[in-house]
């Protein structure tokens, strides 16, 4: 493995680089519930079950193939905002189906493809400036952070204010606080897998709390895990392609 992926040359080993891999999992696992939560939104329609495994698996296929053939540690999945923005502004905005819209989005990851193969991609990304490259990185970061303390409980919503702060000795709000001070700390001793250990710990947290007090802990979201396995068929939502308007924009087009 290491003569394959040149370890070597990047001055690290199979071990950091498997617990790497294992806390970048547990930092973006995030998306498959909030994912199949978003397009399973009340008027969008989606199965969230489906979507759960649709995200499940194009993450793992296209993280794999990442890492076999451009030889990258990096990891692959569905982003946040386009699912948002597929949701709530193209289905529930505009009210537009979520098998149109979803055809909408096969079609541009055919360009984006087309792109890929050509130089105009390479073009297109070198063309933006460095330090914007380093604002959307920011952002990105900042963003997700924005939904962990919205998860937490941390940040609220505010009719005012717009975002306002939330009940902070809540449980859900103390064992966030408790993971960010772990893996701050762990950081500052420059201890390996401090992003790793703090997630483990509040999720250890949190189970105990499920364990003492499994119906207060269910009020705020927080549960012993059901099982290890479970698979949702994606026939639901495969293949649920809807070209019926571009044919009637062509029809209308040529009237």
């Amino acid at each position: 493995m290491e003569n394959y992926f040149a370890l070597q040359d990047s001055a690290t080993d199979v071990k950091k680089e498997v617990v790497g891999g294992i806390t970048t999992f547990l930092t973006m696992a995030y998306i498959i519930a909030v994912n199949a939560n978003i397009l399973g939104a009340e008027g969008v329609g989606m199965p969230p079950g489906a979507i759960v495994t649709a995200t499940c698996l194009t993450a793992g296929l296209t993280t794999i193939f990442m890492g076999l053939y451009a030889k990258l540690p990096f990891a692959l999945a569905p982003g946040m905002g386009l699912n948002a923005f597929f949701a709530f502004s193209v289905v529930l905005g505009m009210g537009i189906s979520w098998h149109v819209a979803l055809t909408a989005v096969f079609v541009e990851g055919i360009i984006f493809i087309l792109l890929s193969l050509t130089n105009i991609r390479e073009m297109v990304v070198n063309a933006i400036p460095t330090n914007l490259k380093y604002a959307v990185t920011a952002g990105i970061g900042l963003f997700i952070s924005f939904i962990g303390f919205i998860n937490a409980g941390i940040v609220i919503k505010s009719d005012a204010t717009t975002v306002a702060m939330g009940n902070l000795i809540s449980p859900t709000a103390l064992i966030a606080v408790v993971g960010v001070l772990v893996i701050v700390i762990l950081s500052k001793k420059n201890v390996k897998g401090a992003i790793l250990w703090g997630i483990l710990i509040s999720s250890i947290i949190a189970w105990g709390y499920a364990i003492i007090s499994p119906e207060s802990a269910l009020s705020y979201g927080i549960s012993l895990p059901e099982g290890i396995f479970k698979y949702e068929s994606l026939k639901p939502i495969a293949f649920k392609l809807d070209f019926s308007f571009l044919i009637l924009k062509h029809k209308l087009c040529n009237l």
